[in-house]
């Protein structure tokens, strides 16, 4: 598994997550062109993405997502309450935090143990 950060702070947050073939963001706080900077110099593509998961509506993780996610058209997950908060985002998946989500291939050693948290949201 390998991780990216393309932003990390109160001016816009975006970490991609990579196993084995699936590429997934999480969070979209940056505009379109500069996540297309950030995707540029990490030596990938917006186009490479197999999902955007939202992990809450503040600005700082969702400032772009509306216009990234109708320019390259990924599939976006977020909770009903998160994705309701955010203005303009379309189509999206409803995302349930104590369900297993599989995007790409199954994840290897994904189940709750008996020491997770309750109520984990990222």
């Amino acid at each position: 598994m390998r991780f990216a950060s393309l932003a990390s702070g109160s001016r816009g947050n975006a970490l991609l997550v990579e196993a084995d073939d699936t590429l997934v963001m999480i969070d979209c706080g940056l505009m379109r062109t500069t996540l297309e900077e950030r995707f540029k110099a990490a030596d990938r593509s917006p186009s490479d993405l197999a999902a955007i998961l939202v992990t809450h509506e503040h600005g700082d993780h969702s400032h772009g997502i509306a216009r990234f996610t109708r320019r390259y058209k990924i599939p976006v997950w977020a909770t009903p309450g998160t994705a309701n908060g955010i203005e303009g985002l379309g189509k999206r998946s409803s995302l349930n935090c104590h369900r297993p989500l599989t995007i790409g291939a199954p994840a290897r050693g994904a189940e709750p143990r008996w020491d997770s948290p309750a109520d984990p949201q990222g």
